[in-house]
């Protein structure tokens, strides 16, 4: 449970690739909606 929170702040931080291995499909859902490169 606490990998979802630092997974959030690493999303807006611009690093989607963690938390897609962390979260994997919600990750890849954010990613899709707003991509951080």
């Amino acid at each position: 449970m606490k990998m979802n929170r630092i997974g959030l702040i690493f999303s807006k931080d611009g690093q989607d690739k963690n938390l897609d291995e962390e979260e994997g499909e919600g990750a890849k859902g954010k990613e899709k909606r707003e991509p951080v490169t």
